[in-house]
């Protein structure tokens, strides 16, 4: 991934034209920036309801009709002993399987289009921003075959999905666990539906299926989306003679530690980190030209693109650094007794996922 693919004589005028257009391609970047976050927030909620659609309601549909015909109830009504149960969760994984096909294929469909929309992207401002007709033409087949095939966090999209069907607390496991202590608790087979499927009051979405598995799935495809646009803008930035880039980071209490403290960086490409960088990453990359220019998104709207993370949270209130880093830890950081980079160890992790997950309900500013 580096920008040795260029003809001779080429990458010299495109720095060339970098540096003349530096101003007007990054701050048309920014503003990208929040574009992008608000298709993938879209992709997101499709997600959510094909998930909810395909999965959720026919899972609950069969586990309440074979619940229905099913009276046995006792520690020592198994799933290991009992064949109807064990029937009843074989047909519950089948249905699981089905469903989270249509899923992901939804998913890999709405990635694909935001890959291809930010090779088209980039390329387009090339042209038209920074007037340049002599980059090489983007690969698409290479860059979705990098973003299908390089892992991320340690797997592939599709390994993660696959994570979603069969992993610990998986749509599977979910499944099992409530018909299975269910029975073994005496639960009725509304109360075990409703284990599932939520509550009325929580409008269906506060089940184990339909809140705990949809928002796994939502911090999947926003990792899988991070993963798709930092490739997707590495690889077009190699064909346009961007030898280094800038690490960015979302500006709201909902930043994670580890991208906090990248944040405003700039590296080699194919040498820094690339996000994502944990699950539910919503940071990105943009081009480095030299100099800071422009503006950049925040929770409290555009600041100058120059602004750090650090500096963006030592100007909100006290309960918002708090819930960032947690009372102690932001304490220590405004006694300058700890820095932003102290936190990154594997000791001193101030945000569970469980925690940024809970924290990613909060509607983003560009969502409101």
């Amino acid at each position: 991934m580096t920008s040795s693919r260029l003809p001779p004589g080429v990458k010299e005028r495109l720095r060339a034209a970098l540096r003349q257009h530096a101003d007007t391609w990054l701050s048309r970047f920014y503003r990208h920036e929040i574009l992008v976050a608000r298709a993938v927030r879209g992709i997101q909620d499709d997600a959510a309801k094909e998930f909810r659609r395909t999965v959720v309601r026919p899972v609950v549909e069969r586990v309440a009709a074979g619940m229905a015909t099913f009276e046995r109830r006792g520690q020592d009504v198994t799933i290991a002993t009992t064949p109807e149960l064990r029937r009843l969760i074989a047909e519950a994984e089948a249905l699981v399987r089905q469903g989270m096909r249509r899923v992901q294929d939804q998913a890999r469909a709405n990635l694909g289009q935001l890959v291809r929309q930010e090779a088209d992207w980039v390329q387009e401002s090339a042209r038209k921003v920074l007037r340049i007709e002599t980059a090489r033409p983007v690969s698409l087949p290479r860059i979705e075959a990098a973003v299908e095939q390089r892992p991320y966090l340690g797997a592939t999209t599709e390994e993660w999905f696959g994570s979603l069907v069969g992993g610990d607390n998986g749509a599977v496991d979910n499944v099992r666990f409530a018909v299975q202590t269910g029975v073994q608790r005496g639960l009725t087979t509304d109360e075990i539906v409703r284990t599932l499927r939520g509550t009325r009051a929580g409008d269906f979405e506060d089940g184990l299926l339909s809140g705990s598995n949809v928002d796994q799935l939502r911090a999947m495809v926003r990792t899988a989306a991070a993963h798709a646009s930092a490739t997707t803008r590495a690889e077009t930035f190699a064909d346009l003679g961007v030898d280094q880039y800038q690490f960015v980071a979302t500006l709201d209490s909902k930043t994670s530690i580890i991208c906090a403290a990248n944040d405003g960086k700039v590296f080699e490409m194919g040498k820094g980190p690339m996000p994502p960088l944990h699950p539910n990453c919503r940071s990105g990359i943009v081009p480095w030209t030299g100099r800071e220019v422009g503006n950049r998104a925040s929770v409290d709207g555009p600041v100058p693109a120059s602004t750090t993370f650090p500096e963006w949270l030592e100007g909100q209130p006290r309960s918002v650094q708090d819930e960032m880093l947690g009372p102690t830890r932001a304490a220590a950081w405004r006694a300058g007794d700890l820095t932003f980079a102290q936190m990154i160890g594997k000791d001193l992790q101030p945000l569970s996922i469980d925690r940024l997950r809970q924290l990613d309900r909060i509607p983003d500013p560009e969502d409101a």
